[in-house]
């Protein structure tokens, strides 16, 4: 029926399938005419003559199909479809699979409304029917193609049938969109198979991307993102059937990820019709704070892996939604029932999700996990509780931070360390000598030093105090000179899960010129406070409220001012712009009245107003006694040097409470003498080289028209213009030798580029191989060989007529591979060839079919969660701050010293005076001495307790997650 091997293009494959035309018409006219005269005793071999015609229609072939071909084809399907006998329906579902509608022929749209239908029926019946196998995957991959199609053709000529006669009429995109989404919709709410479920959502994720991004906001899209957030709690209320190898929980698993994947998308939720007052946002954050709730488990024998995966990935799809959606949706107060005393209680996103966190860290807390498989190995329940403490510092630390700058995302950590913007290194050797320090040893002269202490904080948090020299004393000095900034600066570098951040701090002085004004207030001075602010405020993309500029660049004062101006306001408007860190709210400005209370009640009033007149009243007597008007300068006094090289950071530390009594269970000193600060310094660097974020290296290889070995390919330094524009949305192109970031690998050599994307938590670099450069042909080879040979995910851009084999560049490694093949009529094809190990991933799927306007960021996605597919299967595999976490906890398990109050108070106040004594060898006889006084204590009275000598309570990790042994129910926050 086929000729093998026979072909007139010398490049083809050796044992390739190639149909005549001719033999196309024959086995045409043979098959069609069995279809149609064979009996009902025959039925077997009708429906192989039906699999037969299917498989000839949609091959590949070289030559174009005739018309003839089609019309008949077309016809027999059609029939087909009509008659009404599923046996039939479901070999032509089967044998078309996901080539029918890619082929771009100028009549395949016809069949439309024949194939929704029954592939919704075939979606809405169970996996065997007569013990006869239903073919629900190809059914919702069929449906789950077509969500593009509306857009991308606007209207498309379909057949209807009225009367027993057929008719073209055309269709135009919202009919063609509400007839596919019904569909798919009622296919895949009572689907219970597993992977025709997961294929549904990705046909769901990839309308809402298509939606979204072609900015149709008539289009409803709240039923399709209701039914995505149902699926997170499928397994509590529907029983799902799992094939051999598949996990229960991978279900919702894979409902977290594209819930996930949406996120990206939030801010184009604003404009649409749906999102009325945020409702599209409390849907899907309430939905995963309460699959998160469901999920929580009660005992150590509910806590299972696939629970530990199911929890992890609703916490970080929590945190992505949270990062993406605006800050004044997440602040609005939303009522959430009633509390205990019957009232309505109403909160904030935000606050449900530190709450839901919280509470999942509690409820694990108390759990006594199972044992340990390795030393090094987290458990069960601290995986869950270290993934809930990152969740909660990220949000702290991150929220509507990124990017830092507007064209700079490849950091979201700083890269200073305790040795930057130290004095010049004729100074240095001055204090080397003065603290008798070894010149060669620089990175010991950075710790064992008088102006550096480490702390552990909470067993959480390294955190360093460094006094530097101030650089910019005249930059910070104001012209009228009232302000004179100090000469040092004190430093503070933290390091915690998610990363290395710093903290300058400088202190000013009041000049020697400026003087003080004591006057009699003669009259009363009149104060009106404006009613709303003078100043604008505009809300960016990413939901931070930003200032005007600010006309005047110095401070107002009484000087500079116009007579009867509010200078406190003018001052408050001042700071809010040079200093937005200290907004107390992000929705208006430090010069704006708060809002009053809505629940103030009537005894709280009086005082306020009684409050407020004894002010009055004390002011105006204030105003009567005083004397006439003096001025009087402060005296221009010669300032002693200060030679305390720690005293703005000890200052600093106490204003910060860290120095008080009831904080000494929470601080600690690392161990920075000299004969531990080599090994203290190995470790800090260890740690200031990992990854803050998840990070992936992912291959792109471009495959031109007949290129079928790996040496052609890697031949090529670019591609065609559709590729090229493909790249430039994957990612950013960036030069190594100046890239902060991720690099995966690539060296960092002048003038070579290579794609990088990244986000809050996501870091990619991507190995394209027409940018990876050589010296020569050999030398490029080897180098595209070794980079993208160890890469696991592989996206593949082929204008081959052949399918793309992995053969081709065969690799140890290449798990996934993602191909895109571009189709004529402007669409792109999507292939995904993954090895048995790796479990199902989206949002593209084996037979997608995407417009040009999502395809990287669909391309970016499902090769993300392509790779986390991969690693979940790896045995030692471990997040980036679970990596981290490891480290912190080796430094501070063989860092931390144990002290007493008054020897920490003491070694704060001077640390190189701490480090020197410790140091200090001690003479035999004060040895002896101090042993026989000591034996002689515990001899006369063992029970005495030296007050200087007692014992502490042990630290107390997060002290704010630490359940309530008292009582089984959350412990509330308070303010202490």
């Amino acid at each position: 029926m086929c000729q093998r091997g026979i072909t007139s293009r010398g490049f083809m494959k050796r044992g390739d399938f190639v149909y005549h035309r001719g033999f196309m018409n024959r086995a045409e006219k043979i098959l069609s005419t069995a279809i149609q005269t064979l009996p009902a005793t025959h039925r077997e071999g009708k429906l192989a003559a039906y699999k037969l015609l299917c498989s000839i229609g949609i091959f590949n072939h070289d030559v174009s199909t005739t018309t003839d071909f089609l019309d008949i084809f077309l016809l027999i399907i059609s029939q087909g479809f009509l008659s009404g006998d599923e046996d039939i329906i479901y070999v032509i579902i089967s044998s078309c699979k996901v080539d029918f509608f890619h082929r771009c022929w100028p009549s395949s749209a016809l069949l439309l409304p024949l194939f929704t239908p029954a592939c919704c029926e075939i979606g809405q019946k169970p996996n065997f029917v007569d013990e006869k196998t239903i073919p629900k995957v190809e059914a919702l991959t069929l449906l789950s193609r077509l969500v593009c199609f509306p857009n991308h053709f606007e209207q498309l000529d379909v057949l209807t049938n009225n009367e027993k006669h057929f008719a073209s009429v055309l269709m135009d995109r919202t009919s063609l969109k509400r007839m596919i989404m019904r569909d798919l919709i009622k296919a895949s709410q009572n689907d219970v198979m597993l992977e025709s479920r997961e294929i549904a959502l990705c046909g769901l994720a990839i309308f809402l991307c298509e939606e979204l991004k072609h900015q149709r906001t008539e289009s409803p899209i709240r039923p399709f993102l209701l039914f995505i957030v149902e699926c997170l709690q499928g397994q509590s209320k529907k029983r799902t059937s799992v094939a051999e190898g598949e996990h229960p929980a991978d279900s919702t698993v894979f409902a977290a990820d594209m819930v996930r994947f949406l996120a990206s998308y939030a801010p184009l939720f604003i404009s649409h019709r749906d999102n009325h007052s945020g409702q599209l946002y409390t849907l899907i954050i309430d939905g995963l704070i309460s699959s998160l709730r469901s999920n929580i488990p009660a005992d150590i024998g509910a806590l299972m892996r696939n629970n530990v995966r199911i929890i992890k990935s609703l916490i970080f799809a929590l945190l992505d939604w949270i990062l993406h959606v605006p800050t004044s949706y997440l602040q609005q107060q939303q009522q959430m029932g009633r509390d205990t005393k019957n009232q309505e209680a109403s909160t904030t996103a935000i606050q449900r999700t530190f709450s839901i966190l919280i509470d999942v860290y509690r409820a694990t807390h108390s759990l006594n996990d199972e044992h340990k498989v390795q030393d090094n190995e987290l458990t069960l329940s601290q995986s869950i509780k270290l993934c809930c403490k990152f969740a909660i510092l990220f949000l702290l630390n991150e929220h509507s931070h990124f990017p830092l700058t507007e064209n700079e995302s490849s950091l979201i950590t700083t890269n200073v360390h305790e040795g930057h913007d130290w004095p010049s290194p004729s100074k240095q050797l001055i204090v080397q000598n003065e603290e008798n320090q070894n010149p060669n040893q620089s990175d010991e002269l950075i710790i064992h030093s008088s102006n550096i202490q480490l702390f552990v904080i909470h067993d959480d948090f390294l955190v360093s105090f460094v006094e530097i020299p101030n650089d910019k004393v005249n930059e910070l000095t104001t012209d009228s000179q009232q302000f004179i900034s100090r000469t040092t600066v004190c430093r503070t570098i933290i390091r915690d899960l998610c990363g290395r951040y710093c903290w300058d701090n400088y202190a000013f002085n009041i000049s020697s010129n400026s003087k003080t004004i004591t006057s009699p207030f003669n009259n009363p001075i009149e104060l009106s406070l404006p009613t709303k602010s003078t100043y604008q405020i505009e809300e960016t993309t990413r939901g931070i409220t930003v200032l005007e500029k600010f006309e005047s660049l110095q401070p107002p004062t009484i000087q500079n001012q116009p007579p009867n101006t509010d200078i406190l306001d003018k001052l408050l408007q001042y700071i809010t712009f040079h200093s937005p860190e200290l907004a107390f709210y992000s929705d208006r400005t430090l010069n704006e009245v708060s809002p009053t209370p809505t629940s103030i009640s009537s005894h709280d009033e009086n005082a306020i107003i009684k409050m407020i007149t004894e002010q009055e009243t004390a002011e105006q007597n204030y105003d009567s006694s005083s004397s006439e008007k003096t001025e009087q300068y402060i005296d221009n006094t010669i300032q002693p040097s200060r030679h305390d090289r720690f005293a703005l950071c000890r200052s600093h530390i106490t204003q910060l409470g860290l120095m008080m009594f009831e904080n000494r269970q929470n601080i600690d000193l690392l161990n920075t003498t000299k004969h531990n600060c080599d090994q203290l310094l190995r470790e800090l660097k260890n740690l200031d080289s990992l990854n803050c974020r998840e990070t992936h290296k992912i291959a792109v290889i471009y495959v031109g028209y007949g290129q079928e070995d790996k040496p052609s390919i890697f031949s090529n330094t670019h591609g065609s213009p559709p590729y090229e524009e493909f790249l430039t949305h994957l990612g950013w192109q960036v030069e190594l030798s100046k890239h902060t970031g991720f690099r995966g690998g690539l060296h960092p050599l002048p003038n070579t580029y290579s794609i990088y994307y990244a986000n809050e938590l996501v870091e990619i670099m991507f190995h394209v191989a027409t940018m990876i450069d050589g010296s020569n042909d050999e030398d490029r080879l080897r180098k595209k060989t070794r980079h993208i040979g160890n890469d696991e995910v592989q996206i593949i851009w082929t204008e081959h007529y052949h399918e793309y084999d992995r053969s081709t560049i065969a690799t140890a490694f290449g798990d996934v591979l993602i191909v895109i093949h571009p189709l004529p009529n402007g669409l792109y094809r999507i292939k995904i060839d993954k090895t048995s190990q790796t479990t199902n991933f989206g949002p593209l799927f084996d037979g997608a079919i995407v417009d040009k306007l999502i395809l990287p960021e669909l391309v970016r996605a499902t090769a993300i969660n392509a790779s986390r597919a991969r690693r979940t299967t790896l045995n030692n595999h471990c997040e980036f701050y679970e990596e981290r976490h490891r480290i912190i906890n080796s430094i501070i398990h063989k860092h931390k010293r144990e002290t007493t109050y008054e020897e920490f108070l003491a070694q704060s106040f001077t640390p190189l005076a701490a480090k020197t004594l410790d140091e200090t060898p001690k003479p035999n006889s004060q040895i002896e001495r101090r042993d026989q006084s000591s034996n002689a204590v515990n001899t006369t009275n063992s029970n005495v307790q030296i007050g200087s000598q007692r014992q502490r309570q042990p630290t107390r990790n997060f002290p704010f997650l630490t359940p309530n042994n008292n009582n089984n129910a959350p412990t509330p926050i308070t303010r202490r």
